[in-house]
Order: structure tokens, then C-alpha cells, then sequence
């Protein structure tokens, strides 16, 4: 499926022309989802987060949009911290699991252990090592 005009990408440079940060967007049925947006940590106390908001927030008004999605966030992380200086609705989700006899719901959680172990090793490597592991890595966290 081609998405056109359904998706963007929303990209903040410095006055040098520096990438400082970026994110995706994508429209379906009057509804703006942020898909993934980052800053880059040189930029982060520039403001530059605020900026992009702003301008995604400005953006979405001007095609007559009124719901904007935000995405999503674990609770208590910084992201979901950051999210709520612009006061949106908070919309809990539900996840579905399927478990085997005797199964346990999968700890998803980014502070868990599991996943501490993954971050430090994932630092560690070389992208060429990280592009081929790194799917690995994810299946076995979970």
C-alpha cells in the first residue's frame, strides 16, 4: 500500500543545516498519529522537542485536524513526562497475549533487567553487529 500523502516526515534543522531532529507522522481518518519522533541529544536543551511539537501541533490545525495521537509511552518514562507538558488526553490500552497452559504475561518493560542487559549491549556493538543481531536480540527479551 503506497500511503502518499497519508504519511510525512517532519524534520528540524539548526541554522547550520544540522540535522537536530525528526518525526514521522501519518493521517487516516482525521485522525494525526505520531508515529516516532527523536531529538537528538546535542539539540534536546535547545528546545528543539518543543519546537517540533509545536510545529506538528500548528501543522495538524492548519489541515483542519482535531485529534492528534501522540503515541505511545510507558508509564512514568521520560517520554510520557514530556508528552504530558502539552496536556493531551491520556487513553490507557489494552494488550492481548496469547499464553500458552501455565504461560506468564511477557515483562515489557525498558527498566526490567532483560531489557537493561539488551541497552548495555546494544551500546557496545558496532552497527554492522547491531543491523545483524539486534532482531535477535528483541525475540529473546521477550
Amino acid at each position: 500500500m503506497l500511503l502518499g500523502e497519508q504519511l510525512e516526515f517532519v524534520v528540524v534543522k539548526d541554522e547550520k543545516g544540522t540535522l537536530a531532529g525528526a518525526a514521522v507522522l501519518i493521517y487516516q481518518d482525521g485522525t494525526a498519529t505520531n508515529l516516532h519522533a527523536n531529538i537528538l541529544h546535542d539539540f534536546r536543551s535547545n528546545y528543539v522537542g518543543e519546537f517540533l511539537y509545536w510545529s506538528m501541533l500548528e501543522h495538524y490545525c492548519q489541515k483542519g485536524l482535531q485529534v492528534c495521537d501522540m503515541g505511545r509511552s510507558l508509564n512514568g518514562s521520560g517520554n510520557e513526562v514530556y508528552k504530558m507538558k502539552w496536556r493531551p488526553r491520556k487513553v490507557p490500552l489494552a494488550y492481548w497475549y496469547y499464553l500458552p497452559k501455565g504461560g506468564h504475561i511477557p515483562e515489557l518493560n525498558q527498566k526490567s533487567a532483560k531489557f537493561q542487559f539488551a541497552i548495555q549491549v546494544w551500546k557496545l556493538l558496532p552497527a554492522f553487529v547491531v543491523r545483524a543481531l539486534g532482531p535477535h536480540l528483541i525475540r529473546g527479551i521477550v
